[in-house]
């Protein structure tokens, strides 16, 4: 269905662009595309019904996330910056990128541009909160406005339900078999604690629900 025409403020997915309620920047007319067939990313086989939240562990621009996980040979659907920026980086429904392994099949994933773990003996710039035995840098609000207009655009777009997991732990092979919705990377994975749990905080203040 490419090349897209797809108006500005909106999301695409299987070529069809769905309003979303904050700005948005994507592949069509910004660049940074993770393409199929490419490093870090190859063609989907079916809709994803999981969205995969990262935390990327740094502060990167845009073009800078981009070349990092492209020298990595990893991809991701979706980014967010520290202003609220979303950028999509291809339509998950047709391309599967390299950014939660095993699970990768299942899921889109979205990096939120953040330091992640806050160092023991410094000040930081961002109030810090406490989850899962660690201290996280807090996201702006602007991220988690755009993240959860993000999760509720992916959710309405490919009818997926607004659950997050039951708890915050790594989750069982039963577990993810039947689970729909939200999810960290922690879920997935016992050597990461990405995204924490604030952004699950957020969305479950929105009515998602925990299942």
């Amino acid at each position: 269905m490419e090349p897209y025409e797809v108006p500005r403020g909106c999301l695409v997915f299987g070529g069809v662009p769905w309003p979303c309620a904050v700005a948005t920047k994507l592949w069509v007319h910004e660049g940074l595309e993770f393409k199929t067939g490419a490093s870090g990313s190859r063609k989907r086989g079916a809709p994803p019904d999981c969205l995969v939240t990262h935390h990327t562990g740094g502060e990167e621009t845009p073009a800078g996330l981009y070349a990092v996980l492209q020298e990595r040979k990893l991809g991701v659907e979706f980014s967010i910056y520290a202003d609220g920026t979303l950028w999509q980086h291809c339509d998950p429904v047709y391309v599967d990128t390299f950014d939660a392994g095993f699970f990768n099949r299942r899921s889109a994933g979205v990096e939120i541009v953040n330091k992640g773990l806050a160092p023991a003996s410094s000040r930081q710039p961002r109030l810090e909160y406490r989850a899962r035995g660690f201290t996280y840098l807090r996201y702006t609000a602007a991220q988690m406005v755009s993240y959860l207009a993000l999760c509720d655009t992916f959710c309405a777009a490919l009818k997926v339900p607004k659950r997050i997991p039951a708890h915050d732990n790594l989750m069982s092979a039963r577990e993810l078999e039947n689970f729909k919705g939200v999810l960290g990377h922690y879920h997935l994975d016992p050597q990461k604690n990405d995204p924490g749990t604030q952004p699950f905080d957020v969305l479950l203040e929105a009515g998602y629900v925990r299942t």
